[in-house]
């Protein structure tokens, strides 16, 4: 069980933390994620895509976005279910009868990064309200955690509002 949620965290880690370089996705066109971090909203509709993945023999769903071009912000959701992610509540506490789910922040100007971290105040979720073959939509919310060398820390950044629609 630790594993699978380990897994989980550091596909959202790896995949967010891509380059942009070899990005074929029309900028604008993909789609827009937008969320209030720490009380400021932000957009993160640079490149905003979703990913199809499994990860440790569940299907995932990796959600991405960038403030803009270069070293920017960025933001990363993973769902992840066995038998498949649908329409539905997905939390960080897995339980029997849902998914999980896991939020990462990078912010740029210091480069530290902030992800999901089985907060006991306020545990990061996201309602996936509609999936297609071709888009997926929905909001998330949660504290996430300064990640350091030795591990995760108590310095925490609060995610509100947080709304997706993004094409794969």
């Amino acid at each position: 069980m630790k594993r699978t949620v380990l897994c989980v965290f550091i596909s959202s880690l790896v995949l967010a933390s891509c380059g942009k370089d070899g990005d074929t996705t029309t900028p604008g066109n993909s789609g827009t994620i937008t969320a209030t971090i720490d009380g400021l909203p932000v957009s993160f509709n640079f490149n905003a895509k979703a990913r199809h993945l499994t990860v440790a023999g569940s299907e995932a769903i990796n959600i991405t976005g960038y403030q803009g071009t270069g070293s920017s912000n960025d933001i990363g959701i993973t769902i992840a279910k066995t038998g498949g992610v649908s329409a539905g509540y997905y939390s960080e506490i897995k339980t029997t009868t849902i998914g999980k789910s896991a939020l990462n922040y990078r912010d740029a100007s210091t480069g530290n990064t902030y992800i999901s971290h089985e907060s006991t105040t306020f545990p990061s979720t996201t309602t996936v309200s509609e999936i297609t073959s071709t888009s997926i939509k929905g909001t998330f919310s949660g504290d996430i955690f300064l990640l350091q060398s030795g591990g995760v820390s108590t310095t925490k950044k609060t995610i509100t509002n947080g709304t997706f629609v993004v094409n794969f």
